[in-house]
């Protein structure tokens, strides 16, 4: 399969969407009242672009800018601290997968993103889950669903990972085959087998994880039916979260 390369563009997108899009950010410059000056840099095409638009506003409205930039980027890298997202080898694609679990409606959500050894975003999606009967049941919907999609795209070499250390002791032995979810672990076994030329599966931190967690969520709370696929586009709500697992980002 054809790699892609992260070009200028796509960084330009997500430093806009990280300092002037997010919902987050943009409820601080409103507290700020400083909403007019965003949605004047938020136009800018370019960072050089941003810079010089600020240098023409007067020194105290240049401080305040610099100083709200400044805060917002330290206060995500202390979110960001401690467990780092590490990329795959390269020639293969970590595949890191979630789910969520509603014990009241007996429905869920999954979510996965496909990076390679640069760590750009490859490929995502997500999707809601119904007749669910436990959180290991999502799970295991997550990474077959999952599993299905990187292979219809072409990846034979992969890393799959999760932070349900109860999920990989059923992909990666048949201790568990007795279980409720036995039959299901079993038929994501003989996939894997069948399909990959290499297929690793892991257990990360949940802090290693916050891609897939937040597209589950959208997949469970968003999602009316069926999947949605994000195809060489990172979605606007994990765009903070993707950027902070790039390779040598801060944190």
């Amino acid at each position: 399969m054809k790699q892609t390369v992260l070009c200028a563009g796509d960084w330009t997108r997500i430093v806009a969407i990280f300092f002037f899009k997010c919902q987050g950010v943009k409820g601080v410059w409103r507290l700020l009242e400083m909403e007019h000056i965003r949605t004047l840099l938020v136009e800018c095409k370019s960072a050089k672009e941003t810079i010089k638009e600020i240098w023409k506003m007067d020194e105290d409205t240049q401080q305040k800018v610099w100083v709200l930039l400044w805060r917002w980027w330290s206060a995500r890298n202390k979110v960001n601290a401690g467990d780092k997202w590490e990329p795959p080898q390269p020639g293969c694609y970590k595949i890191n997968i979630d789910a969520a679990f509603r014990a009241k409606s007996n429905t869920g959500g999954w979510g996965f993103v496909a990076r390679d050894n640069t760590g750009e975003f490859l490929d995502g999606g997500c999707g809601s889950l119904e007749h669910v009967t436990s959180p290991i049941h999502a799970e295991a919907l997550a990474a077959l669903n999952s599993l299905q999609r990187v292979a219809q795209l072409g990846m034979t070499r992969i890393v799959l990972e999760t932070d349900a250390s109860n999920l990989h002791k059923g992909l990666t032995s048949d201790d568990l085959d007795r279980s409720t979810e036995g039959g299901l672990f079993r038929q994501i076994r003989n996939f894997m087998n069948q399909v990959f030329d290499r297929c690793v599966v892991r257990v990360c931190p949940r802090s290693c994880n916050k891609v897939a967690d937040s597209l589950a969520t959208h997949g469970a709370n968003v999602v009316r039916s069926g999947s949605v696929v994000f195809m060489n586009q990172v979605p606007e709500f994990v765009a903070n979260l993707v950027s902070g697992d790039l390779p040598g980002a801060s944190g």
